[in-house]
């Protein structure tokens, strides 16, 4: 396993949608929903295929520190990520980024909700390897579903049909653009096109060259007309 190689596990999200099953002091990922470990335990599992567990982080509020223990036996403190207040996914990841640039400026990150349910591990564990490696080409990888419905409840991401690269396992395609969850006529649209598959919320991508980028789309956004802001 290569030692720049970091999982970054986000579980700071409440489960609303699984209210009252799920509740905020103990939210879906926390709970055996399918399976027979939590989710967030079978996510844990599925990283360290691929990654070495010292280098596994877990990313939530602090209230959560202790289910993530129960549900990951071992887990240390020190791999912990206090998210204070949920910002959704960019502050999460700029707060993380930080605390892990610290341990190694130059890792390659696998971020990855904790309330997915993936049954071929396998399959997971290559093309993740895939994605790392992968993003030392300067890219942001971000990993799509192939939808079976037109579901009004997702993300999509919109991509180029034409593969770009195909390392080892995996197709990599040139993303055009995210949407957000559209109504039901549109999702029918896009399920009926082809080239648009759920968000699945994972990313893959250097911490020097996410960094980079970012900085870059700030600077870009303030440097534009007051009437475009």
């Amino acid at each position: 396993m290569d030692k720049k190689h970091f999982g970054l596990i986000m579980a700071g999200g409440q489960g609303t949608r699984f209210w009252p099953w799920s509740t905020a002091d103990n939210p879906k990922q926390f709970l055996n929903i399918i399976g027979k470990d939590p989710l967030i335990t079978q996510t844990y599992n599925r990283v360290k295929t691929c990654i070495r567990p010292e280098n596994i982080f877990v990313v939530a509020d602090k209230r959560y520190l202790g289910l993530v223990k129960e549900c990951i036996p071992g887990f240390e403190d020190s791999n912990f990520i206090d998210e204070p207040s949920p910002k959704n996914t960019a502050p999460c990841l700029i707060l993380s980024n930080i605390v892990l640039s610290q341990i190694n400026e130059n890792a390659n990150v696998a971020v990855v909700p904790a309330d997915h349910y993936i049954p071929d591990t396998d399959k997971f564990a290559a093309q993740l390897k895939d994605a790392l490696n992968f993003a030392d080409n300067r890219f942001i990888v971000t990993s799509g579903i192939k939808p079976t419905e037109p579901h009004t409840g997702y993300g999509y991401i919109r991509f180029n049909e034409n593969i770009s690269a195909t390392p080892e396992n995996t197709e990599f395609f040139d993303l055009v653009e995210f949407k957000e969850k559209p109504k039901l006529k549109t999702a029918k649209k896009y399920l009926e096109e082809g080239n648009y598959y759920w968000n699945s919320g994972m990313f893959f991508y250097n911490l020097k060259h996410f960094k980079s980028f970012f900085e870059y789309n700030l600077l870009f956004i303030t440097r534009l007309p007051h009437q475009f802001l």
